[in-house]
């Protein structure tokens, strides 16, 4: 069997009422695991601080590897 690379995607959510602080451990959480992240996503839940967009846009000029950033709508059912 051939060694195949894996593929590895992170998936977060950021919400308001977030901590920037928490969020930059999260980061440094997942630069820390065994297998590194081909890429991460991170989905914007409603309005955020200039805190976490700092602290995103900081990872994102860092990191050499594919980050997304989604902002959710707000959808009325």
């Amino acid at each position: 069997m051939m060694n195949e690379k894996k593929t590895v995607s992170v998936l977060m959510s950021v919400y308001a009422n977030d901590s920037p602080k928490f969020l930059q451990e999260s980061f440094d959480s997942i630069a820390n695991q065994t297998y590194a992240p081909d890429e991460i996503i991170v989905v914007i839940d409603g309005p955020i601080s200039d805190g976490l967009s700092s602290v995103i846009e900081k990872t994102k000029s860092h990191w050499e590897l594919v980050f997304k950033s989604l902002r959710m709508k707000k959808i009325w059912v």
